[in-house]
């Protein structure tokens, strides 16, 4: 942060998003999300039993988090990017199926 002269520690995520938005493609910035997952939850992200933990790389629920939130973007792309879908067709006799 003091070789970027910010107080932002999510300048870099900031920095990618505008790109993004200036380029016109999708960025998932991860930072942000887990932070509100880890506080709504009271778990860390970070670190292991045998180390400190909230330090260093992600553990198991941290990944499981990571994970999720990608998958879920994913499908919101995919879905964004199918456009609107036929209602599926309907049996002459007005059952579904």
């Amino acid at each position: 942060m003091k070789l970027v002269h910010s107080d932002n520690l999510f300048y870099p995520d900031d920095r990618l998003r505008e790109l993004g938005e200036k380029h016109g493609f999708a960025v998932l910035n991860l930072p942000k999300p887990m932070q509100e997952y880890a506080e709504a939850h009271q778990v860390y992200l970070h670190g292991f039993a045998n180390t400190n933990l909230g330090l260093g790389h992600w553990n198991v629920e941290g990944h499981q988090v990571a994970g999720t939130l990608l998958g879920e973007r994913i499908r919101q792309l995919l879905d964004d990017s199918a456009g609107p879908r036929p209602a599926p067709p309907s049996s002459p006799s007005g059952e579904s199926g």
